[in-house]
């Protein structure tokens, strides 16, 4: 050890001897994801991130401005293709450097030029960082000197650099149709703070250009639901209706999307009819959120014309998967939206807010959609989803299920295709579950169903012939899962 020790000396000076002449090599591991890992950076066990941080970020600038002391722009860009970061440390730490007047101004328009013109070019990188840390006082002398020069390219190019915010957006005051519409068609809207006002704004302009998912993410980008209130209504609602085309396919967060209809709830200068609109063009996406459809159960529930739409929608066409003609392809969407509202609506006909189901309102809204189905040749695939929506119904305050507005309207139709759509929405409602060997489980609800028929004899005979139907299904399942489990086991042993 003692050996070691008095080498260190000469082991060091031999690494010093090593490093390299070049300022931007012996600079550029700083500018490296891995640099808080290098022995150089001092760390210590235990030590706090943000220490750490400040002490990196000091190295990096005394690095940064021995680099342009000596090489300047040419010598500084060296830094920027390091890695993805680098762009943005760079243009953090040079204002600090930069004399805030000519050397400033200088490398603003040193990066213009060689951005050449690309936004998304490591130089526009690094510039959006030198204006985000630059001063008000700044920012206007450079705008002014890029106006001087006439060149309204430029100027565009400075401004898709500058902020994404309002105060960004009042040097487009003035300015032509043209320009204005370049700006916000190639505009990255990526912004930290937002006022209510900015937000509104950002609406109008990116949706001027067709552009609503950046608008979107744009203001969901913060993850808080002030934003939502902040939005006057009008603008909320283009919004919505602009994105659902764009993203045909859902992929946005539910958790904002929901946010942004709770917000709609509670406004009074929308209408049920335009929120159960919004609430029908996200259903896919709405399955397991917060806010669901509840303005869309509400309308279905008290316009039998809704609930026959939805069947003609789904049932009333066939469709053609390998059709690539846009009216067809808008129809299956169409049809998809609606099967997944016949799926997923609970509300009972005829019941108000509390659940409670009036019986004459019940079997009124029965009796019109029964109709305008049968003028429709739709009738039997109107009844077994009249049969799956009633199977959703909740149970008597007593807990007699199926509660009695529901058995009354079972009686009153009688229909098979009732029955049948009654049964499938009872199986359904079980999901996915854990099984255990053989078909006890099936036994067990054959039986819970058997019970049902019994007490509902006497006064509903029909409920109770579709409580013993439910019950057959399950003695079936539960015989073909003991044959299962008896092949299984006669297998593997």
């Amino acid at each position: 050890l003692g050996r070691m020790a008095k080498s260190e000396p000469r082991m060091r000076a031999v690494i010093e001897r090593l490093h390299p002449t070049d300022s931007v090599l012996r600079h550029e591991w700083l500018f490296s994801w891995k640099c808080t890992k290098y022995p150089e950076v001092g760390r210590e066990p235990e030590e706090d991130y943000q220490v750490l941080d400040q002490r990196v970020q000091q190295m990096r600038l005394e690095a940064l401005r021995e680099v342009w002391d000596s090489r300047a722009f040419e010598g500084v860009s060296l830094f920027l293709g390091v890695n993805e970061e680098a762009p943005h440390w760079v243009g953090m730490l040079m204002p600090m450097i930069l004399k805030p007047d000519e050397s400033l101004d200088y490398f603003v328009k040193a990066c213009m030029n060689s951005s050449e013109g690309d936004p998304r070019s490591i130089y526009a990188y690094c510039l959006r960082a030198v204006l985000q840390g630059s001063d008000q006082d700044d920012l206007e002398r450079i705008i002014e000197g890029i106006r001087a020069d006439g060149d309204e390219s430029n100027l565009l190019f400075l401004l898709l650099c500058m902020p994404f915010r309002g105060s960004t957006w009042r040097r487009l005051d003035g300015k032509s149709g043209d320009f204005r519409q370049r700006y916000w068609e190639n505009v990255s809207p990526i912004g930290l703070r937002f006022t209510p006002s900015d937000l509104n704004e950002l609406v109008d302009g990116l949706l001027g250009v067709s552009r609503p998912i950046e608008a979107f993410h744009a203001i969901t980008f913060h993850a808080i639901n002030w934003v939502w209130s902040s939005l006057e209504t009008s603008r909320l609602k283009r919004l919505l209706y602009a994105v659902a085309p764009a993203e045909p396919h859902g992929h946005i967060d539910q958790f904002s999307l929901s946010s942004a209809l709770d917000e709609l709830d509670k406004r009074s200068d929308i209408t049920t009819f335009e929120k159960a609109s919004l609430e029908f063009t996200y259903v896919s996406g709405l399955a397991h959120s917060e806010h669901g459809i509840p303005n869309l159960e509400k309308l279905i529930a008290s316009v039998p014309t809704a609930f026959v739409e939805l069947i003609e929608a789904v049932y009333g066409h066939k469709p053609d998967a390998d059709s690539q003609d846009p009216e067809e392809i808008q129809r299956q969407a169409l049809s998809t939206a609606a099967y997944f509202t016949l799926q997923r609506i609970r509300r009972t006909p005829g019941s108000d807010e509390r659940g409670n189901i009036d019986l004459g309102d019940l079997k009124a809204w029965l009796a019109q959609v029964r109709t305008l189905s049968a003028e429709l040749s739709l009738t039997g695939a109107c009844d077994t989803q009249i049969g799956e929506l009633l199977s959703r119904a909740s149970a008597d305050d007593d807990g007699y299920w199926p509660c009695r507005p529901v058995c009354e309207a079972l009686e009153w139709m009688a229909s098979e295709k009732v029955q049948e759509g009654f049964s499938i929405g009872v199986y359904n409602s079980l999901g996915a579950e854990f099984r255990g060997r053989g078909g006890d489980k099936e036994r067990e609800l054959a039986e819970h169903y058997r019970a049902f028929a019994q007490r509902t004899a006497y006064e509903y005979p029909f409920t109770s012939s579709t409580m013993r139907r439910i019950a057959e299904g399950y003695d079936r399942e539960a015989r073909w899962w003991d044959d299962r489990a008896e092949v299984v086991e006669r297998l593997h042993g």
